[in-house]
């Protein structure tokens, strides 16, 4: 008994010490079984809040059985002082039965954190609106008052620690004084059953959609896991026999294993999210039926029966909340997707890597001819701008321009190096699949070694190509017509706009390495809904191009069509993004310019033509150089890093690893510094 007011006197000490505004006497005091629904609602919040009082504060996701969480230590204050106190006691145990009676669990179970629209978009769109504009409550749904109980995170790390003993001496407070002790949870029992009759039957609608069932090598839907496993519940609903657990477990194992064949299909075949939120949403039910068979299951331990109660109502409260926003949702159903198109934005970049003297000098020749063809794309650029078009022509025509420049090049075989580090980025992400092995850490050191010597080579082409280019222009543009291209007024400005310190080039040149891996995700993207949709195979099988070409000719079109869609798509995107970005900027009178590096060097060439040798003023020309040599890097730093960012997430490598990786390829640099320039034997 002395040991009993010890404890109660120092508890007393702790809790005056907390930051309790709250007196917990007058709170248990308040507990009336006779109030209405919501009143006691009220209360329930107002109890929970008592006991949830530190969890503001910092404090160990582990459970320390010496001393226990403050919420551990709160419950069990609350659960001596109701043991000196009958009378309130009872008022608490006999308020909480009444709201568990007065309440429906079956929407806890089977839809709180759970999908419920058909596909992402209305999934995400009902997020968004929950966020802005609440559901209106529904007073006998136990999922509203879960979710108004529950708010933080914090809460599934103290209800999963809670001890055995502890959540016994809870579920004793609550049959307390109860008529029939042993049906004081009968109507949740119930409604658990009744929601695996719902989950069953999402999960065989979803398993047997046409996207799905297709996928599997089921020759008629009685073989379909999905099929049987809801079969199973009904007859469990009905017969209640031990046996039909197990096989409902085997059920469920079987509908894993064909939710993995669909993911294998669809990374062989291309990817839809609309399936991938299915998968998703598949996968989910049949946790969420696991756990709850589990519940129900005659076999199960009473002494896990605790610790899979308080996992479960921790889960449901993470869920819960995770649910509620549509990042997260975003997130976890374009991670499949993002990856392939990594894979195939990689696939397309594997041409783009030198790998011995003969393709370096390939390399040089086809960088050459981009180069060459940049200054076509360059004097139509200025013509356009003395036309002063509408806005909307003039994005028109420049997406004209760049995009039909861009096509002319990969119809010809040539090379324009800005592309390159968001093409070549997803290839090096490719080689940390096993960062571990030094084999692999050898094998991304030689990768860095060719791409870097692979983009040197492009880099000078275009470069070394597009000013003797624009010379040789300017030469004959002058000696037919006596005028320059462009004229001293819109020379200076040119000049003057590449000056690194004194205009916007830095920002802008940012801005376009983000719209080159923009581009190059673009690319990927048209692939992946090319080969999902199976349309080089309607393509090979299309009767009339068969009749006109011939049935192999239709074949070998067909794979020409998709070796280089994926080149249509970067062409294409990067030229209407090149295009527009300028045009969208101005509508918002935002200088969204574009700064290009092949591009600039060559309105730069052009414009220092125009101005004259005599009135060449060597500090403005050396800044623009230096404007140049800014736009080069960060055109192919930005759209490297971001392309090499999004590779390493889809492919879940931990960024730690680029240090080290990257102290390999700085000391082989600091060996062989020219084998990143130069070709090898």
């Amino acid at each position: 008994m002395g040991k009993a007011r010890d404890l109660t006197r120092k508890a007393k000490l702790f809790f005056s010490s907390a930051e309790d505004k709250t007196d917990l006497p007058y709170i248990l005091g308040e507990a009336r079984p006779s109030d209405s629904l919501i009143e006691k609602v009220i209360w329930l919040e107002k109890f929970l809040g008592w006991i949830r009082l530190g969890a503001k504060t910092s404090f160990s996701t582990e459970f320390n059985v010496s001393t226990g969480q403050i919420h551990t230590v709160r419950i069990r204050f609350v659960l001596q002082v109701l043991e000196r106190n009958p009378h309130w006691k009872k008022s608490v145990s006999t308020t909480i039965r009444s709201i568990l009676k007065d309440q429906s669990g079956l929407q806890l179970f089977s839809q709180t954190g759970l999908s419920q629209e058909g596909g992402l978009f209305g999934e995400g769109i009902d997020r968004l609106l929950r966020k802005i504009l609440p559901a209106p409550l529904h007073e006998n749904e136990l999922s509203e008052l879960f979710s108004r109980v529950f708010t933080d995170e914090n809460d599934a790390l103290w209800i999963t620690n809670i001890p055995n003993e502890t959540l016994g001496q809870i579920v004793a407070l609550i049959q307390y004084d109860a008529p029939k002790p042993k049906e004081t949870f009968l109507n949740l029992q119930q409604d658990i059953a009744d929601s695996l009759l719902v989950l069953g039957s999402k999960v065989s609608s979803t398993g047997l959609s046409h996207e799905i069932r297709s996928r599997l090598p089921f020759a008629n839907i009685t073989e379909s896991p999905f099929f049987r496993l809801n079969q199973k519940l009904e007859k469990m609903a009905n017969l209640d026999e031990p046996l039909l657990f197990i096989e409902c477990q085997g059920e469920i194992e079987n509908c894993r294993r064909g939710i993995q064949d669909v993911i294998r299909q669809l990374e062989e075949s291309g990817v839809s999210i609309s399936i991938v939120f299915k998968l998703e949403s598949l996968s989910n039910s049949l946790n969420r039926i696991e756990v709850l068979l589990r519940l129900l299951s005659p076999n199960t331990v009473s002494k896990r029966t605790g610790d899979l109660i308080t996992r479960f109502i921790a889960e449901l409260v993470r869920t819960n909340l995770s649910n509620m926003t549509a990042v997260d949702l975003i997130q976890r159903n374009l991670h499949l997707l993002a990856r392939k198109i990594v894979e195939r934005t990689g696939t397309s970049g594997e041409h783009y890597i030198t790998k011995d003297r003969r393709e370096y000098k390939y390399m040089l020749w086809s960088a050459g001819g981009g180069g060459l063809m940049t200054v076509i794309t360059t004097l139509i650029k200025i013509v356009l701008a003395k036309m002063n078009l509408a806005l909307f022509f003039q994005g028109f025509f420049s997406w004209i321009n760049y995009a039909g420049s861009f096509v002319a090049m990969q119809f010809l075989g040539l090379t324009l190096a800005t592309k390159q580090p968001s093409m070549t980025a997803p290839v090096l992400a490719g080689k940390l699949k096993h960062i571990q092995d030094s084999n692999e850490v050898q094998g991304f050191v030689e990768e860095v070694t060719r791409i870097t010597r692979s983009q040197f080579a492009a880099a000078l082409g275009n470069i070394g190509m597009v000013i003797p280019g624009a010379l040789l222009f300017e030469v004959i543009f002058y000696n037919i017509s006596g005028h320059h291209v462009v004229n001293h007024e819109y020379a200076s400005h040119t000049i003057d706009s590449f000056h690194p310190f004194k205009s916007l080039t830095i920002p802008q040149a940012a801005l376009t390495g983000i719209i080159l891996w923009l581009a190059s995700i673009s690319g990927g993207w048209l692939e992946n809904w090319v080969v999902f949709r199976q349309i080089p195979e309607a393509i090979a099988q299309h009767r009339h191009l068969m009749k006109v070409i011939g049935k192999k000719r239709s074949r070998s079109f067909s794979k020409w069509f998709l070796a280089n869609i994926s080149g249509f798509g970067v062409n294409i995107s990067l030229g209407f993004y090149l295009a527009f970005s300028p045009i969208v900027g101005h509508f918002f009178g935002v200088p969204l310019d574009v700064k290009h590096i092949t591009l600039s060097t060559g309105a730069l060439t052009f414009a220092v033509c125009g101005i004259g040798r005599g009135n060449l003023d060597p500090w403005s020309i050396g800044f623009a150089c230096l404007g140049i040599l800014i736009i080069g890097l960060l055109n192919f730093g930005v759209s490297f890093a971001l392309a090499l960012a999004v590779a390493m997430r889809a492919r879940n490598v931990e960024p730690k690893w680029l240090r080290v990786l990257f102290k390999h390829v700085w000391a082989k640099f600091k060996k062989t510094p020219a084998k990143f320039f130069l070709p090898q034997q």
